[in-house]
């Protein structure tokens, strides 16, 4: 059972070599550029959302009376998957070829 889990893993790892290799210094750079812009808008949403939520929830969780109704509000939408969740979202503003830049797995 071990041997071909470790097949499978070095052909997968001269595969992911073999297309590496063929990438250009110019592409590297788009790259890493394009990463770069993700951790940037990843760890500003982190943050806004943070800034937002962290608030609302003392102020609902120091109030009884808030608690009494809220909380089982934020049980329920706790309960939905957050990818869900965003596409709920993200319909109504856009279409899914702008948001998943056609991609097929969207």
């Amino acid at each position: 059972m071990l041997l071909p889990a470790l097949v499978l893993i070095a052909f997968g790892g001269h595969a992911l070599f073999k297309l590496l290799w063929d990438v250009k210094a110019g592409e590297w750079l788009t790259i890493v550029t394009d990463l770069a812009i993700t951790l940037v808008r990843v760890l500003s949403a982190i943050a806004i959302s943070t800034v937002i939520a962290v608030p609302i929830g003392v102020w609902i969780g120091s109030n009884p009376r808030l608690s009494k109704y809220l909380m089982p509000v934020t049980q329920i939408a706790a309960s939905f998957p957050s990818r869900s969740s965003s596409q709920i979202s993200t319909s109504s503003s856009y279409s899914s070829a702008a948001t998943c830049n056609g991609a097929p797995w969207c």
